[in-house]
């Protein structure tokens, strides 16, 4: 099967690297490089039939909302970059992640495990395919004290103290 990876400058290693595997598995596939100001447009034009589009988000917190602006039905939206880029669309998953809305809204914590079999089922149905996931390690030394990690901030510089 031929298989066509879309990527741009910043990712292209990481896309060359997924062609190569892919190659090795079997697959005829290729790569097509686009400059960053273009890349999103064409990825998400449906003339363009993108098989493989790379798209990435850093710094998002991870919560249950963000499913909902990624991966519902109602997140398709032609030439809007903020929406689904895999145009995924599923009726039963649209119609549990607002039951476990519901759930959320009158016990959070009863809407976690809802919230963690939505994401499994989505797993399962590999709507995307992570390439990889950016981390990063704030290193401190022992006279550091109040260290504090906030997901969209990261480390809180104004609540150090230093010894």
């Amino acid at each position: 099967m031929k298989v066509t990876v879309w990527t741009f400058p910043l990712f292209e290693p990481a896309a060359r690297e997924l062609v190569s595997t892919l190659q090795r598995l079997g697959y005829r596939a290729a790569l097509i490089r686009n400059r960053i100001g273009v890349h999103f447009a064409k990825v998400r034009d449906e003339k363009t039939r993108a098989q493989a589009g790379i798209w990435g988000w850093y710094d998002v917190p991870s919560t249950p909302g963000s499913l909902l602006d990624s991966l519902s039905c109602r997140s398709i939206r032609p030439r809007h970059l903020n929406s689904n880029p895999s145009f995924f669309c599923d009726r039963r998953v649209d119609a549990h992640m607002a039951r476990a809305l519901k759930i959320q809204a009158a016990d959070p914590e009863a809407a976690v495990g809802l919230w963690r079999a939505i994401e499994r089922g989505l797993v399962d149905l590999a709507p995307w395919v992570p390439l990889f996931t950016p981390q990063g390690a704030d290193l401190v030394s022992k006279r550091v004290g109040n260290y504090q990690y906030n997901p969209v901030w990261r480390i809180l510089l104004d609540q150090l103290w230093v010894r």
